[in-house]
């Protein structure tokens, strides 16, 4: 690894380095210790690092706001406000059937008073409305007892309008990819709710018609960005499902052991399971996750998870399991991550009280057992389950402080909801480093652990890691600080 101290010192003088001067070594990790101060130039290090992968996004809440705006203008969809002008929903409509403009609103949106605008109607102060009522942060005053989870639950009615339809599923998935592509991401793990959808005429969608054109729109999309000389991106998917309502039916498939029609189906839980073990979609559908307001257990009436899973393992075969659990500092649901262990979970989301408020024998299960733990750092702050960045546990995950035997845990990094949260991948690891003395040892390890705690096939896995290594190992070898801060992104504030 070649990197200078004349360099640096050139950098802190904002004066221009020629290559000759990068004939002296000096190790990355000094490199690293020194622009970490700085997190204009943090965040162009890690917008430029091969970050490895995203393994928890929903895909509903991943793209920018002012994607999402374009990807409603595009299906014709109207935006609704209230008298006060505070944005309300997006509403489906001049869908185009025999000739005739039809307008279909399910919530009744464009009544009561609202006023429905179309994209080329909306001022720059619509925009900012729509924005405002979408990202979660420290200006909402909308919450209630269980802080900004409420406002989440509300924002996600919102956007379902936009996101359960399935002519518009394909654009999140290539703006994401797109994004992911920029961020040296090469791998993307996707969380879909992939039964009883709809398109924009309001038809239900087989779900065999969305997966198989899903997987196609991800190939073009892939044959596109190679030919453009762009990098490529793995997309695989999670089937979610609701903790409080794991077993509710609906929906239209004529797949094998999974036929249905209408709500005379198997659960929801048994569909997910079957794609991600025997259907022939188990390649793009690599596992399911529970997910919901975080105080709410797995229910199910008359058994339990854990029996469930074992008849289901016993029936279809092994499944990817992530389960969200451990996101809430409230005693009364300390046992989230333990029923999540009993449930057989393969992976954790979040498990934000793992080192606060679970039993020892809980913590030692999961510390012994190497359990895979995702973390999203903006998610937790801009949720409240940490009241500051300060707060979050996430170094004691990653050093294995929290652990009876000091092993630190496989931790990766992700965005969950990138939209909503206003960030991205480099901008949750630069957060990580800024507000933290983890080395560059550290950080590389969280950026490879995201691809060795994936779902992905084995073979496309190792795939995967294998040329994450070389990336990384171009990246040591030729990154430099930039001369100038001039034309760099934004740094990365702490979320609030």
């Amino acid at each position: 690894m070649r990197v200078v101290a004349l360099l640096l010192l050139a950098f802190c003088a904002n004066v221009a380095v020629s290559d000759d001067d990068r004939s002296l070594d000096q190790s990355f990790d000094q490199l690293f210790e020194h622009i970490r101060s700085d997190r204009q130039v943090l965040h162009a290090f890690f917008r430029d690092m091969p970050l490895g992968g995203d393994i928890h996004t929903h895909l509903s809440g991943g793209v920018s706001i002012d994607t999402a705006i374009k990807i409603a203008s595009r299906h014709h969809y109207y935006f609704a406000f209230s008298p006060a002008d505070e944005f309300t929903g997006f509403v489906i409509s001049k869908i185009t059937v025999d000739q005739r403009a039809v307008t279909r609103s399910t919530r009744g949106r464009c009544d009561d008073g609202n006023t429905c605008l179309q994209a080329a109607d909306l001022s720059e102060e619509h925009r900012e409305a729509i924005r405002q009522a979408i990202w979660i942060n420290e200006t909402d005053a909308r919450r209630g007892e269980d802080g900004r989870f409420s406002d989440f639950v509300r924002v996600f009615s919102v956007l379902d309008e936009l996101t359960d339809n399935t002519d518009v599923m394909p654009e999140f998935v290539h703006a994401l990819m797109d994004e992911a592509a920029e961020l040296h991401v090469s791998y993307l793990e996707l969380k879909i709710t992939p039964y009883n959808r709809k398109n924009s005429l309001g038809m239900v969608v087989p779900i065999e018609t969305l997966l198989e054109n899903l997987g196609n729109e991800i190939e073009a999309k892939n044959r596109s960005m190679a030919r453009a000389g762009k990098r490529t991106v793995v997309v695989k998917f999670v089937a979610q499902l609701l903790r409080s309502r794991p077993i509710r039916t609906g929906g239209i498939t004529g797949l094998p052991y999974i036929t249905c029609f209408g709500d005379d189906c198997p659960t929801r839980w048994e569909q997910a399971h079957y794609l991600a073990t025997l259907s022939r979609y188990s390649d793009i559908v690599v596992g399911y996750d529970f997910v919901g307001l975080p105080e709410v257990t797995i229910e199910v009436p008359g058994s339990s998870a854990k029996l469930l899973i074992q008849e289901l393992t016993d029936r279809y075969g092994d499944a990817n399991i992530a389960i969200h659990s451990g996101e809430s500092t409230k005693a009364d649901f300390a046992d989230n991550i333990e029923l999540a262990l009993d449930a057989g979970a393969d992976r954790l989301g979040h498990a934000y009280n793992l080192g606060s408020l679970v039993s020892d024998e809980t913590l030692s299960l999961v510390c012994q057992g190497n359990m895979p733990i995702v973390i999203g750092l903006s998610s937790n702050v801009r949720l409240q389950v940490a009241d500051t960045i300060d707060q979050h546990p996430y170094v004691g995950f990653i050093r294995g402080d929290i652990c009876p035997n000091n092993r630190p845990l496989p931790v990766a990094l992700a965005t969950d909801d990138a939209g909503l949260f206003d960030t991205d991948l480099s901008l949750e690891f630069c957060i990580a480093a800024a507000n933290s003395d983890l080395t560059w040892n550290e950080i590389k390890r969280i950026a490879k652990q995201s691809l060795q705690a994936s779902f992905a096939p084995e073979e496309e896995k190792a795939r995967l890691i294998s040329q994450w290594e070389r990336d990384i190992q171009h990246f040591e070898s030729t990154w430099t600080p930039p001369t100038s801060t001039a034309s760099l992104p934004a740094g990365c504030p702490d979320p609030i």
